[in-house]
């Protein structure tokens, strides 16, 4: 048997995460008449932009990937139904990952997120 308050966690932590619609929430009438309403007033405005000269966005990476640092923050449920919270960075150069920190509070997690991301454990 499952323990009562094992079962209760599990069904909070299903009904919070689980059941939700996935993707991006539709966006409201108000807001769809008011772009309807402004492409029509201003024609120009849903011209695309004219070729630039320059690098392509692939080679404009390329060039860059070196500097480039990415993050996400990661909500991980363990076997044990306790919640933790990741802070993770991405070296887009040498495709790198560095873990800052896991926490079971997520404000003591986001306010590391102001350190220097290459003092966290690293794997590669």
């Amino acid at each position: 048997m499952v323990d009562r308050k094992v079962e209760a966690r599990f069904t909070t932590l299903y009904r919070e995460n689980y059941r939700r619609r996935p993707g991006r929430p539709g966006t409201r009438r108000p807001v769809k008449t008011l772009i309807v309403r402004m492409a029509r007033e201003n024609p120009a405005w849903i011209k695309p932009a004219p070729r630039r000269a320059g690098p392509t966005w692939r080679q404009f990476l390329a060039a860059q990937a070196q500097a480039i640092i990415a993050c996400d923050f990661l909500v991980v449920e363990t076997v044990l139904l306790k919640r933790l919270y990741v802070l993770v960075f991405i070296e887009h150069g040498t495709r790198g990952l560095h873990s800052n920190t896991s926490s079971a509070n997520a404000c003591r997690c986001e306010r590391s997120a102001h350190g220097n991301p290459r003092s966290g454990t690293s794997s590669s």
